[in-house]
Parts: C-alpha cells; sequence; structure tokens
C-alpha cells in the first residue's frame, strides 16, 4: 500500500505542475492555443487505435502471465508505427493543422509510445517510477514554455507545439535507455501476425472496449470543434483538465488494482474506504475547479463545477469495479458503459445541431449527462455484488 500511496503522491504534484503550466499557456499564448491543442490530441488519439490491434488492457495482465509477451508487444508497436506516421502525414496534408509535418511528428510518436511503457510500468507495479517520470516531463515542459515566452519571434503555434513536444521526446527516449535493452530480442513480423491470429477471439471484446473508450474520450472535440470557435474549445479543455486532475489522483488507484496480485491482497481494505475516498475528493473538486477557473478566465462557473463535482462522486466505485473486470477479461458490461456514453453524446449533439444551440454550458452539461450514463452500468453490477 505504500507504493500506492507513493504513486498517487507523485500524481498529485505532476498533476499540480500541469495546471501551473496551463495557466501559463493561456496567459502567454490565449485559450485559442489550448483549443487546437485539444483537436491535435484528439487526432491523435484516434489514430493510435492502430496500437491498440493488441489490447492495452489485455497486455497488462498477459505480461505477467507470458514471459515472451514483452518482447512481442515491443515488436508490434515497431511496426504499428509505420501505419499511424502515414495517418499523421494525411492529418498534415489535408491541413488539420498549421503545424509542420517535422512537428507534428514529433508530437505524436512520444505520445503513443508513452502508452507503451504505461503498460510496462503497470505489469511490472513499477506506478511509484512511473508518475516520478510523469513529474519530470511535466516540469521540464513548464521550463521550457517558459523559455519561450521570453522569444516573441518563435511565439506560434508551431513554435508552441516544439515546446511541448521536445520534454516528451526526451522523456521517452530516457525511457527507452533504462528498458528497452531488457526486452531486446525482436519478434519477426511472421510472429507477431500468428500470435494476433491465434487469439483473435480473445481480443474481440477488447477491441470493442477500447475503441468505444477511444471515441468516448475524444468524441466531444470532434463533434463539436466545427461548430465553436477554438477559444470555446479551449474553454472546455479547462473543464475537462480539472476533471482529469481532480479523478486522475484515483488513477493510481486503478492502476495499482490493474496487478492481479494487489486486486487480490487489498481490495477488502480499499473498499471500506471509498466512502471517504469520494466525498474527499468531492470537496476538493469544488474548491480546486472554481479557484482554478476564476484564476484562469476570472469565472468560477460555481454551477458547472458542482454538477460536475456531484456527478464524480461515483467515480472511485467505477474504477474499482473495471479493475476487476479487466483483470478476469470481462469487457460486456464495461463495453455497454462505453456505448452509453457515446449515445448520450450523439443524441445531445443532434438535439444542439437542431436547435443551433452550442454554448459552453450545453457541451459541459452534455458531458456531465454522459458520465453518469457510464457509471450506471457497472454501478449496478456493484450493487447486485
Amino acid at each position: 500500500m505504500r507504493r500506492l500511496v507513493n504513486s498517487t503522491f507523485f500524481n498529485l504534484v505532476s498533476s499540480f505542475v500541469g495546471f501551473v503550466t496551463n495557466y501559463f499557456i493561456i496567459r502567454w499564448f490565449g485559450l485559442s492555443y489550448l483549443g487546437e491543442l485539444s483537436i491535435i490530441n484528439s487526432f491523435v488519439g484516434m489514430g493510435s487505435l492502430i496500437y491498440t490491434i493488441i489490447p492495452p488492457n489485455y497486455s497488462i495482465i498477459k505480461w505477467q502471465d507470458e514471459k515472451k509477451f514483452p518482447a512481442l508487444l515491443l515488436s508490434y508497436y515497431i511496426l504499428a508505427t509505420i501505419p499511424f506516421l502515414t495517418y499523421i502525414f494525411l492529418g498534415y496534408y489535408f491541413n488539420l493543422s498549421s503545424l509542420s509535418l517535422g512537428v507534428f511528428f514529433s508530437f505524436s510518436l512520444p505520445l503513443v509510445y508513452q502508452n507503451y511503457f504505461d503498460i510496462y510500468l503497470q505489469a511490472e507495479n513499477k506506478l511509484d517510477f512511473y508518475f516520478k517520470w510523469i513529474l519530470c516531463v511535466s516540469i521540464l515542459k513548464l521550463i521550457v514554455i517558459s523559455i519561450l515566452s521570453y522569444y516573441p519571434q518563435y511565439n506560434n503555434f508551431n513554435g508552441f507545439m516544439l515546446a511541448l513536444s521536445l520534454p516528451q521526446l526526451l522523456g521517452i527516449l530516457f525511457l527507452s535507455i533504462l528498458f528497452v535493452p531488457k526486452l531486446l530480442r525482436f519478434v519477426n513480423i511472421s510472429e507477431v501476425c500468428q500470435f494476433i491470429k491465434i487469439n483473435f477471439v480473445k481480443f474481440t471484446p477488447y477491441y470493442l472496449n477500447t475503441i468505444l473508450k477511444r471515441i468516448r474520450e475524444n468524441l466531444i472535440i470532434l463533434l463539436f470543434s466545427p461548430y465553436v470557435s477554438k477559444s470555446v474549445l479551449g474553454l472546455y479543455s479547462l473543464f475537462i483538465k480539472i476533471d482529469q486532475f481532480i479523478l486522475g489522483l484515483t488513477r493510481s488507484i486503478e492502476s495499482f488494482f490493474m496487478n492481479k496480485d494487489n486486486l487480490n491482497k487489498y481490495k477488502a481494505t480499499i473498499m471500506k474506504s471509498l466512502v471517504k475516498i469520494s466525498v474527499i475528493m468531492s470537496i476538493i473538486y469544488l474548491i480546486v475547479g472554481s479557484i482554478y477557473m476564476y484564476v484562469m478566465v476570472n469565472n468560477t462557473y460555481l454551477g458547472l463545477i458542482m454538477l460536475l463535482c456531484i456527478s464524480s462522486i461515483p467515480y472511485v466505485f467505477y474504477i474499482i469495479k473495471r479493475s476487476e473486470l479487466l483483470t478476469n477479461y470481462n469487457n460486456k458490461i464495461i463495453n455497454l458503459s462505453e456505448l452509453s456514453f457515446i449515445i448520450v453524446i450523439l443524441f445531445l449533439f443532434a438535439s444542439s445541431n437542431y436547435f443551433n444551440f452550442f454554448s459552453i454550458t450545453f457541451i459541459i452539461l452534455s458531458y456531465i449527462c454522459a458520465k453518469i450514463a457510464l457509471y450506471i452500468p457497472l454501478l449496478s453490477l456493484t450493487n447486485k455484488n
């Protein structure tokens, strides 16, 4: 449990550094930069689905069960880089953003390889190291962004994205030097394809879960971006960053219980504390959220923050049940949960399109309704148990 506490602490500190970085981004570059960044993140997120042909949640468990699997997964990631970079090139070719191709590649590739090391360090029960690494990268981003603000000639979106890319790229190189030599037994293409073919039936529920989750994470940005300004998207991303920060405080709990041994040993202990954790998280959400929005945009948006706060209360129960289902290779209820979120968002987007109503309030309320729909299937299962 000490590892869990350490992981939570470093996750908290790195999230705080991210908050500070966002403050300076808005002060120095404006909300529109944050909005365009959210569009690029969504585009990259959808493209990274190519890396989930061997599903991440399956990989975490399989890594613990089969010695040969780590090298096989690394080989697949290297192979998947070719179609992924082709996808990024198409985004550049069709003018998704004003980024140069080199910066687009430099920003995108480290993000997907972070997923590999996320799997590696969760499976090896090294979460405390992973969150220390995230903290170091976050601090480095803040430093580079600060330096950029002193050079107006590079103060454009391309320079801004390059400043965000370099720390991430250096961080991935560091992890590669540290860990990849231990796994350096590349598997040939036919062996990777054979593994996917043999396990395809097992993968099918994970494919649906991974695709639905990725769509869920990026759907609002992708749907609403043609209809609202980048500044509105930037404001929306601030709300989501608060949500991610507060709920991310429990990310270490979810990752901790993705390890089978931890789930078996400590589930009963953590279940006794879930109500306390939810209450504390809600109080933190309300205080931090309102202060953060006021500091960022001189408006607390207290009503929306309160609604987001209330809708997040069931989250800790949700992630424990989700971890338990994933470690048992049971995805049906999780898929239903993800699908519920998507259906609600599509319905509300269709309504906003019909009535030509695209305010930030409506977008956040849509997110809240969808989030509640996400929790219901797993919470109902918890109550039955």
